[in-house]
């Protein structure tokens, strides 16, 4: 985990990827890996798999003020700006 964050800090993508996978395969069950990769994938522009690494991490947490916010800036990105700001809306909620 702590690898795939010190990749995503230098800005490769593709081992901080890797990196987050492995755990996953490790534990696929940790809210805050699920949202990593999703976010390596959100700035890749891999919108679609971010989207899923996104909905996973809310899955295990709902209340991820990180997934949700992710997964909000993922659908604005896809077009969906209905759902983004639902989503927004729902992280002020959890926020207050």
């Amino acid at each position: 985990f702590k690898m795939g964050n010190l990749w995503l800090q230098r800005n490769d993508f593709e081992k901080a990827k890797e990196s987050f996978e492995y755990v996953i395969s490790l534990n696929s069950n940790s809210p805050q890996v699920c949202n990593n990769l999703g976010f390596t994938y959100l700035l890749q522009k891999s919108y679609n798999n971010a989207l899923s690494c996104f909905q996973k991490a809310i899955e295990l947490d709902p209340r991820s003020v990180f997934a949700l916010r992710n997964l909000a800036i993922c659908y604005k990105k896809l077009g969906n700006e209905d759902m983004a700001i639902d989503l927004l809306i729902r992280v002020k909620q959890l926020n207050v």
